[in-house]
């Protein structure tokens, strides 16, 4: 799953102008992997590429560990040197965390996808509430218990081997986890859409800022609209336990490649989300500002047509 083949797990580098104050590498606005700088009180940018060609980094290892770096950019906002090399270049493994929530909603819904299989017809439920308040059902777990040898039969499993079963699922349940989290990130952008609809009746006598708040709440259907179509491949390809549990690797690698992607995705609006959770709805400079900078972030990203 991961394709790294070196030996050390931290940026390491050999050339002096990587000891530079405050050195540290980061994405540019157009999206380009840059090296950052500080020159007095300014902080300078100079491209990756531009920077291996002015020091001759090309095929050394110092300029193998900047192909590093692009690729460590995919999963964290900043690299500076000495830090890690992100998880998922090392095992596939993800370098930021769930909680024990996700991880308890994500082992839920397995279950539940049992229980459902073993009475004909199997469901794939999304709602942490909705899992945690089924999956305890003694129901739940009697119809499972009673099913488990059919479980065994159909993987071709050896009839002790009915423990395998739990850890196959506990296994998936892990990673999966993260497919929760992000879930739960990515609402935070449909309620974007209920400040904005509040907003509108806060400046409904206000002409100009009610149509930005219509422009805003038009480029807002566009993420919503595509990371709700995401999710729901994510749990179109996840819909048969059997599957999962007879191929664990090659679903853990299919939903790991899907957890890079939408948290590349969603750390670009991190800053912003940050900024209207604790948004008032009221008529002030600041709210104003808050909205103006909003439809800026949609116009670069969402204006024109494009994957994501």
């Amino acid at each position: 799953m991961s394709s790294y083949s070196g030996t050390s797990t931290l940026f390491e580098f050999a050339h002096q102008a990587f000891r530079a104050p405050d050195a540290r590498f980061l994405l540019g606005s157009d999206g380009q992997p840059c090296m950052a700088l500080k020159l007095g009180d300014l902080d300078a940018l100079l491209p990756l590429s531009s920077f291996v060609k002015e020091f001759a980094l090309a095929g050394t290892p110092d300029g193998a560990l900047l192909e590093l770096v692009v690729s460590g950019l995919k999963f964290v906002k900043v690299i500076r040197p000495g830090d890690s090399i992100p998880r998922e270049i090392l095992d596939g493994t993800a370098s930021w965390s769930v909680s024990e929530e996700h991880r308890e909603t994500a082992r839920g819904r397995l279950t539940l996808q049992l229980y459902s299989f073993l009475g004909g017809q199997e469901r794939v439920l999304t709602d942490g509430i909705e899992i945690m308040q089924m999956v305890d059902d003694p129901g739940v777990k009697a119809r499972i218990q009673n099913g488990l040898g059919t479980i065994v039969d159909r993987l071709g499993l050896g009839p002790d081997q009915g423990g395998e079963i739990d850890k196959r699922l506990d296994r998936f349940a892990r990673d999966l986890a993260y497919v929760v989290a992000l879930r739960e990130r990515a609402g935070s952008i449909t309620k974007l859409m209920e400040k904005v609809a509040a907003l509108r009746r806060v400046y409904r006598r206000d002409r100009t800022v009610d149509e930005e708040l219509i422009r805003v709440n038009n480029l807002l259907q566009k993420p919503i609209n595509r990371f709700n179509k995401f999710f729901a491949e994510i749990d179109a390809h996840t819909g048969e336990i059997l599957g999962i549990l007879a191929n664990v690797d090659q679903h853990l690698s299919y939903i790991r490649e899907q957890r890079d992607t939408a948290h590349l995705q969603l750390m670009k609006w991190d800053d912003l989300l940050a900024s209207w959770e604790t948004l008032t709805p009221d008529i002030s400079s600041a709210t104003e500002g808050a909205i103006r900078k909003l439809y800026q972030f949609l116009a670069q990203n969402f204006l024109a047509e494009s994957s994501w």
